[in-house]
């Protein structure tokens, strides 16, 4: 249940900086609407390069196959990446429910699903870091330029404790 929480949050997630960086383009602020873009294409970039060094060096032990290895290179140059380690995780843990009587195909499957969530936890630190931290300091510093517009003052409250 907490994995489809986080799918539905990852796609929510996307879908706000996207808006939000349309909405800076239609307002004609191209500083704000640049920076807000490269904190999304920046981080995925790396996420994505990350995430297809992880199936190239793991290859051999978490795919069946070449054509699905090619597959999730392909969606993570889509920006699926933590995406696809939450589905891998789900399909690991059912293959364990599977095979739940055979301990010696279940202790593999366990290493399996430890290296599949790691792997997603690797990769959301990092969305977290690069994506996260980046656009939050974007907006508190777009909030705070432009508080006296709307007639505040970010420092008014201090100026009587001085």
């Amino acid at each position: 249940l907490m994995t489809l929480c986080s799918i539905g949050l990852f796609f929510f997630e996307i879908y706000t900086d996207v808006t939000l960086s349309i909405q800076y383009y239609d307002d004609k602020s191209t500083s704000f609407f640049a920076l807000t873009l490269f904190f999304i294409i920046f981080p995925a970039v790396v996420i994505a390069a990350f995430n297809i060094i992880l199936y190239i060096d793991r290859g051999s032990e978490n795919t069946s196959g070449s054509a699905l290895q090619v597959i999730q290179i392909t969606l993570s140059l889509l920006n699926l990446s933590i995406f696809l380690r939450y589905v891998g995780s789900i399909y690991w843990s059912y293959k364990i429910v599977v095979h739940r009587s055979d301990t010696v195909r279940r202790k593999k499957l366990v290493k399996k699903l430890d290296q599949e969530e790691a792997d997603g936890a690797f990769l959301g630190f990092l969305d977290a870091f690069l994506e996260g931290a980046s656009q939050l300091t974007l907006q508190l510093y777009i909030v705070l330029i432009e508080l006296p517009i709307y007639g505040w003052e970010f420092y008014s409250g201090l100026q009587g404790t001085t």
